[in-house]
């Protein structure tokens, strides 16, 4: 009958521990059979049957056996993409008064403006304004309409993105955005020269006034 006994296999004593575990005892031995060094400890019988032992304890019967409670290491992962930096952090050097369309809009001029984009680097510009906003009776379409300030931003001489705000007499108001900005979508090649420029106009075309940009904070983020 020796030929039917059943023989010790890492078959069997894992398909004991998994239905140990299905049972419920899985918490029981995270807590109570895992000794400090990470390994579980068992005995096996002459039967195939397993019996756990606590950390410290040792098989007074059959044949001793422990498996570490954490597999082995995997291999690493392959490199995740590349995020998103900033390539270039433009800021005004002082205030600009907006002017009245059609008139040449005002160029405000900007520091730290340029930069080199990389090939296949798509490139987006955020940041924010601040503004001293004329009244309404000071700037106005014909005494109907309040005026409104337009921030054109452009790159390399080609409009990317806007800036706006209505007037309303604020004062030193934070205007984010823009609120659509564009992708500057990777060059070929070995990349290019970017320049980012911002220049102001208004459509104050009743009341005289205009709107004062006090300071221009524009970032681009480069994503490769």
């Amino acid at each position: 009958m020796d030929r039917f006994r059943p023989r010790l296999s890492y078959a069997n004593v894992m398909a004991t521990v998994a239905v140990f575990v299905a049972l419920g005892g899985g918490a029981l031995a995270a807590t109570s059979f895992v000794g400090s060094d990470g390994k579980i400890r068992g005995c096996v019988s002459k039967k195939g049957q397993l019996t756990l032992v606590k950390p410290g304890k040792h098989c007074k019967k059959g044949t001793p056996i422990a498996w570490n409670q954490k597999g082995a290491k995997g291999a690493k992962g392959a490199p995740g993409a590349n995020g998103t930096t900033i390539v270039a952090r433009a800021r005004s050097t002082g205030s600009v008064m907006s002017t009245t369309l059609p008139s040449p809009a005002a160029a405000d001029p900007l520091l730290g403006n340029s930069w080199q984009q990389a090939a296949r680097e798509a490139d987006q510009i955020i940041g924010q304004i601040k503004v001293d906003e004329p009244t309404m009776g000071n700037c106005n379409d014909g005494g109907i309409v309040a005026g409104s300030l337009i921030g054109e931003v452009d790159v390399n001489g080609t409009q990317v993105s806007t800036f706006s705000d209505i007037a309303s007499g604020q004062t030193n108001r934070t205007i984010a955005g823009p609120p659509f900005p564009n992708f500057i979508l990777g060059p070929g090649g070995l990349g290019v020269h970017d320049t980012v420029t911002i220049k102001f106009s208004d459509t104050c075309t009743s009341g005289g006034g205009h709107f004062t940009v006090h300071s221009v904070r524009l970032d681009v983020l480069g994503a490769r």
